[in-house]
Formats: C-alpha cells, sequence, structure tokens
C-alpha cells in the first residue's frame, strides 16, 4: 500500500484492476489496496473518455497522462465486458 498521498497510474494497478473487474471483485478492494483514492480514480476514467482536459486545480492533463487514462479507460471496459460474458455464460 502507498503511503504518500501521490499517486501514479501504473501498469500493474491496471492489471490489478482488470483481474478485479473479470472476476467479480469490487474496485474499491483494488484502490484500497493500492492507496488510491476513488475521485483520483473516476478523474482517470474521465480523462480517459475524454471529459476532462484540466486537474481539479486547473493544470492542464498532459499528453502523456491523456494516453495512460485512455489506456486505463479501455482495459477497464473490456473487463466489464468479459464479467458481464462470463455472468451470461453462467445463466445458460
Amino acid at each position: 500500500m502507498q503511503e504518500s498521498g501521490w499517486t501514479y497510474l501504473s501498469e500493474e494497478f491496471i492489471e490489478d484492476l482488470e483481474r478485479a473487474i473479470s472476476g467479480g471483485q469490487t474496485i474499491v478492494s483494488v484502490l484500497r489496496t493500492y492507496g488510491i483514492n476513488r475521485g483520483t480514480y473516476y478523474s482517470w476514467l474521465a480523462i480517459g473518455e475524454g471529459r476532462m482536459s484540466q486537474w481539479r486545480d486547473g493544470t492542464p492533463v498532459s499528453s502523456d497522462m491523456r494516453t495512460n487514462c485512455r489506456r486505463l479507460t479501455r482495459r477497464v471496459l473490456r473487463a466489464r465486458e468479459a464479467a458481464l460474458r462470463a455472468k451470461r455464460q453462467a445463466l445458460r
């Protein structure tokens, strides 16, 4: 678990989040493990979806961060779709 308030959108976090979503676990459990608050996570998704171009303090989001957030958003969506497919299969 991270000790500081600063968070970094890492590949390891994205992979763990994908596994959790695909496996039916909560997003909050992964956020808690990494010490990331929900506001940060939802900001990352908003950036990835193109709904947010500045941080809350008015600082522009860097192009590298936009790229990372788009990667996060795509993979979260893919994991959610996989979880839904698994639920549909279980109902058959």
